[in-house]
C-alpha cells in the first residue's frame, strides 16, 4: 500500500462511503482478490483479508492495515 490508508479511510467515513459503526460479524483469512474497502487495491490470496458483515446484507472486505485504520477512525 503506498498510500496513507488513515486519511483516506477517514475521509471515507466523513463523505459516508464507508460506515461510522458496523454491527455484523467479522471474519479473517485469505484475501479473495476483492477490492478493499479502505485502499481499493486488491486483497491478494497471498494477503490477510478482513470481512465484516454490516447493515443491509453488505459486506466490508478491508487489508489488516486498513481495516485497524477503519477501526481507529470509528473511535
Amino acid at each position: 500500500m503506498a498510500q496513507d490508508v488513515s486519511g483516506v479511510i477517514l475521509a471515507k467515513i466523513k463523505c459516508g462511503t464507508l460506515p461510522q459503526s458496523a454491527d455484523g460479524k467479522s471474519y479473517a483469512g485469505k484475501g479473495t482478490d476483492n477490492p478493499c474497502a479502505g485502499c481499493d487495491e486488491t486483497v491478494t490470496p497471498e494477503q490477510v483479508e478482513f470481512e465484516i458483515d454490516v447493515s443491509q446484507g453488505q459486506t466490508l472486505r478491508f487489508h489488516q492495515e486498513c481495516f485497524d485504520a477503519w477501526r481507529a477512525a470509528r473511535t
